[in-house]
């Protein structure tokens, strides 16, 4: 995983669920779609789920197997 990726994953693990709004705080200065990739990336390799709708979306550890 990248680190941006790691702050995802520890921000999701540490609160239980995140917005993208509190990833940008984590990471000043990157651009929004970059951060909309990578928790893509993390959704894609099952390690985030996402749930909710466009402004409301909700990032969460994915449930183990």
């Amino acid at each position: 995983l990248s680190g941006r990726q790691r702050i995802a994953l520890k921000l999701a693990l540490e609160q239980g669920e995140f917005r993208i709004q509190d990833f940008a705080a984590n990471c000043p200065g990157v651009h929004r779609r970059s951060l909309q990739r990578d928790l893509r990336i993390l959704i894609d390799k099952g390690v985030l789920m996402a749930e909710g709708a466009t402004n409301r979306l909700v990032y969460r550890p994915a449930a183990g197997p």
